[in-house]
């Protein structure tokens, strides 16, 4: 296990680093207020709002936190031509993201979590948002802006949130130019199967997902370190990866 050093001079050597991220970008909002109290029409708090904000979500919230730690990072994800893609630029822009490889397909919605928290509770998340049905051209863009960016990389980062940007095509081309130009390959898969030929340095499934993925099941009282562990063994015989990590999110 990496005690505070290593882990510390892991984090020094980000600078500089040239980081690929391909994945699933979501626009993240928040409307943030005070409850004072209830709605006549219903038994609903009626928020009366004081603020609001917009970040990068999904792979972008990746990209965001690889370029807080100083790397050099590329973005190639797929967003509508709408106002919450504009926004999402300017969030990313915020964070020191270009959207350059960021690919607009006016037939798609951008994705879009808004999140209603209430004095620190967060009482409700709306959804929104479609990139699975996109144009073959969206399609054929996505391929050329990963191999574009893949050119110089020492990272990829996999951000697969399922909404199609890593479709089985990607996920091929960047197996093929990883085995031209081997580097560092980081996934977060909702489904890791699909990434089961991929020779990934590291896949880091939560624990739902990886539980799914080995059709196991969390025993009654089982603390979730035992079941990410089992899990974790069995995907080791199921997935070709140096590496593998199962994250138990609040749970550690």
């Amino acid at each position: 296990m990496q005690g505070p050093s290593s882990a510390f001079n892991v984090v020094r050597r980000f600078p500089g680093l040239k980081a690929l991220v391909v994945g699933d970008a979501i626009l993240d909002s928040y409307y943030e207020g005070t409850a004072d109290r209830i709605a006549r029409e219903g038994p609903v708090p009626v928020i009366r709002r004081r603020g609001a904000a917009e970040a990068p979500g999904g792979a972008a919230n990746t990209a965001a936190n690889l370029a807080a730690l100083g790397a050099e990072v590329r973005l190639v994800a797929l967003a509508g031509d709408d106002e919450r893609g504009r926004s999402l630029s300017d969030a990313l822009a915020r964070a020191g993201v270009s959207d350059r490889w960021l690919i607009r397909d006016p037939g798609c919605a951008t994705l879009h979590k808004l999140r209603i928290v209430a004095d620190g509770q967060y009482l409700v998340r709306f959804d929104e948002g479609e990139t699975l049905d996109r144009s073959p051209q969206a399609e054929a863009q996505l391929l050329r802006a990963a191999s574009g960016a893949f050119a110089d990389a020492d990272l990829i980062v996999c951000s697969d949130y399922g909404e199609g940007v890593l479709s089985s095509r990607m996920i091929a081309m960047l197996g093929d130019l990883r085995r031209e130009r081997p580097c560092v390959m980081v996934v977060d898969p909702r489904q890791p199967l699909r990434y089961a030929a991929a020779a990934a340095t590291l896949i880091a499934p939560d624990l739902d997902a990886a539980l799914r993925a080995t059709a196991l099941e969390r025993e009654r009282g089982e603390e979730p370190a035992a079941a990410a562990g089992r899990a974790a063994a069995r995907l080791r015989e199921l997935v070709d990866a140096e590496h593998i990590a199962v994250t138990a999110g609040g749970d550690g």
